[in-house]
């Protein structure tokens, strides 16, 4: 459970219950979670355009692995239709499961790194900057994954779609960022639905310690930083790095060769309103 906010800024609260490094936007603290074995599991639809256009529901998910799924889960997955799963785990994540966990679903492995796995000086991520670094080196470094999400969410078939990683937050939030991004949606809005995986990031961690003993719940304490990071600073910092170092989604998209994906991105992820009398 999430406790001791305080110190409201910029329409923003830091909380103390996991030390200075939690920060979080406050109006989404009460949207309920879909799954119940999936705590990061959430519909990205609803999301505003400047133009009167939204993003649609039920056609964009994102989550943490899926293999925590329980049996009514895996009903609520199929009565949603879930035709892909995108799943951005390495190698090593996906050798504990493979399973795509929604029947019917077509998965797509498209391994984007392991950020968590690969060692590193945990404290750093409690910086923003340093943490939308590791972000835009995933962007560098993981380009032909990238593409081919980009490909397969060309295809009106494809969906709905669900991207997994093993948290659902950091590579999961790239790539949403990226793709919400290309087809429009405001930054403002990017980083407020990005910041929302830090309440998942509570539940998991407080999960995870309940089924550690005292040593083991003790050796956590240095992975906090990394496992808790979701700081919408980051996400700033990691959109403002791609329109430094490209000029613009669509020059990284240019990069990448995938700007003709764009329009079909939009096609099937966007609905227009009609305009207000």
């Amino acid at each position: 459970m999430v406790v001791g906010c305080s110190v409201r800024r910029h329409g923003r609260e830091r909380c103390a219950s996991y030390g200075p490094f939690v920060t979080v936007i406050t109006q989404h603290a009460e949207r309920p979670v879909e799954l119940e074995g999936c705590v990061n599991f959430r519909d990205v639809g609803g999301l505003p355009l400047a133009n009167g256009a939204s993003v649609r529901t039920r056609r964009l998910f994102r989550s943490n692995a899926l293999i925590g799924a329980t049996a009514g889960d895996r009903r609520r997955l199929q009565e949603l239709g879930v035709a892909t799963v995108i799943d951005l785990r390495s190698d090593h994540e996906v050798a504990w499961s493979d399973d795509p966990v929604a029947p019917g679903a077509t998965r797509h492995h498209l391994p984007l790194g392991d950020l968590l796995g690969r060692g590193d000086d945990w404290e750093r991520w409690r910086d923003p900057q340093y943490v939308a670094g590791l972000y835009f080196d995933l962007c560098q470094s993981g380009g032909a994954s990238i593409t081919e999400v980009f490909a397969v969410l060309t295809d009106p078939s494809a969906y709905p779609v669900v991207v997994q990683c093993s948290l659902g937050k950091d590579r999961t939030g790239v790539v949403v960022a990226l793709l919400l991004r290309a087809i429009g949606v405001p930054i403002g809005h990017i980083v407020e639905e990005y910041a929302r995986s830090r309440f998942a990031a509570f539940r998991m961690v407080d999960a995870l310690r309940a089924q550690l003993d005292d040593e083991h719940r003790r050796a956590l304490g240095p992975y906090l930083p990394a496992l808790l990071a979701a700081d919408p600073i980051t996400m700033l910092h990691f959109l403002g790095r791609i329109d430094d170092e490209y000029g613009s989604i669509t020059g990284y998209l240019r990069h990448l060769d995938v700007v003709s994906a764009i329009p079909f991105l939009g096609a099937a992820l966007l609905e227009h309103h009609a305009a207000m009398r």
